[in-house]
């Protein structure tokens, strides 16, 4: 089992090279309150990052798994623990 971590991976077609995807998302507030915390990030830069995301419902039919980070890190960890049990599975 191998991962990757892209960003924009249904945006830019790489999820055609994956066998399962699981979508990472976190509510647009959580969303924005992460970006905000990293220092070389203007509000206008903010702007074009989430611009260039697809809609989440977009995302969200292409995706194989969904897990909501916008939690506590337990719960992502249980999330994917999830996951990974499902994939061994089959």
């Amino acid at each position: 089992m191998c991962a990757i971590d892209v960003p924009l991976l249904f945006e830019v077609g790489w999820d055609q090279v994956c066998t399962y995807t699981a979508l990472v998302y976190a509510p647009p507030f959580v969303q924005q309150q992460r970006l905000k915390k990293r220092p070389d990030l203007t509000a206008s830069k903010i702007e074009h990052i989430l611009n260039r995301q697809w809609p989440l419902d977009k995302k969200i039919v292409l995706a194989t798994y969904e897990i909501q980070s916008g939690l506590s890190k337990w719960n992502t960890f249980r999330q994917l623990s999830a996951i990974i049990k499902d994939i061994k599975s089959k």
